[in-house]
């Protein structure tokens, strides 16, 4: 039997064994080696640092829409930043941990919570896409999907989520001394 990518007979590896730099990876039906940065199935940046983005700007413009509008803007911005991803099964406990507290901190219809869900919104197309609701390819959000002519770039790989886990922080606690100085506090 002819030998494969990686020395191994061609029936051997599944689904593709391909060389990497003189290593040896495995990588799913249909990888095309020949694209460089293809995107892995998770949700971009964490969930819950768009959430906390979200929720400062809210706490800062006030209104609903203008705080929807905000969150989903920033997260153009926060997407284009290194970052680092996590699977959908890391990052859905943590958004709705994220969401608790933030719904039991500034209720239901604060613009921290509208902020938030407009800062997450784009992400809802990549969780249809991981969980198979739509394919990958059909995403659109500027920063998700690298075939579309209107591809902006996405963040490199950050090797911690320290510098996210930061972030989110110091915007809970922007969102927090925003919403003291609105309530007369």
């Amino acid at each position: 039997m002819p030998n494969g990518i990686c020395g191994a007979p061609e029936a051997a590896y599944f689904p593709v064994a391909i060389s990497i730099a003189g290593r040896c990876e495995v990588r799913p039906a249909g990888y095309n080696p020949d694209i460089t940065q293809r995107r892995i199935p998770a949700l971009p940046m964490m969930v819950s640092v768009h959430a906390a983005v979200g929720a400062a700007l809210g706490a800062v413009v006030r209104k609903p829409w203008q705080s929807f509008l905000s969150g989903i803007a920033s997260h153009l911005l926060c997407d284009l930043v290194p970052h680092r991803d996590y699977d959908i099964e890391v990052e859905a406990p943590l958004a709705a941990a994220m969401f608790v507290y933030l719904i039991k901190r500034y209720g239901l219809n604060s613009p921290q919570v509208i902020g938030a869900f407009g800062a997450i919104a784009p992400d809802g197309e990549n969780a249809a896409g991981v969980l198979g609701i739509i394919p990958i390819e059909k995403t659109v959000f500027p920063t998700h999907n690298e075939e579309k002519p209107w591809f902006v770039g996405h963040g490199a790989k950050a090797p911690s989520p320290i510098p996210q886990i930061i972030l989110a922080v110091i915007c809970l606690a922007l969102a927090d001394i925003h919403h003291a100085k609105g309530s007369g506090a």
